[in-house]
């Protein structure tokens, strides 16, 4: 009998350290990069060039190009375009965007931000499955 409690408080034990430690780790280690930063580290990952990407988004190359070095932001519906033409899920895509934002914003204290991705993102992938 005594076993039984054993292994089960183990994993209420490991639970309860994991989730309290789990927002320290997370903070501790997220590195946050802008949106035209994100997209063209996403875009030279997959190996495709300004060019080829646009053709996928159905945009110019010229735009692409804008928003990669931060002069244009992105409307919804071409984020939206972009997590296609990434091949990511586009809640991914509108985290970069919602940072990207929020930072413009003036809120650049990365517990806040944590903490509004903590809400909002769940809402977005939620939303876009």
């Amino acid at each position: 009998m005594s076993s039984g409690k054993i292994r089960f408080r183990l994993p209420l034990l490991l639970t309860s350290f994991l989730v309290d430690n789990l927002e320290k780790f997370l903070y501790k280690n997220r590195t946050t990069m802008s949106f035209a930063k994100n997209l063209r580290t996403e875009r030279k990952k997959l190996g495709l060039s300004a060019e080829e990407l646009a053709e996928r988004v159905r945009v110019s190359r010229s735009y692409i190009t804008l928003l990669e070095s931060d002069k244009r932001s992105p409307t919804k519906t071409i984020v939206a375009k972009i997590a296609k033409g990434l091949r990511v899920k586009s809640w991914v895509v509108e985290e970069w965007f919602l940072e990207d934002q929020l930072k413009k914003l003036g809120i650049k204290d990365k517990k806040i931000l944590y903490k509004l991705r903590l809400i909002i993102i769940p809402f977005l992938k939620g939303k876009k499955r």
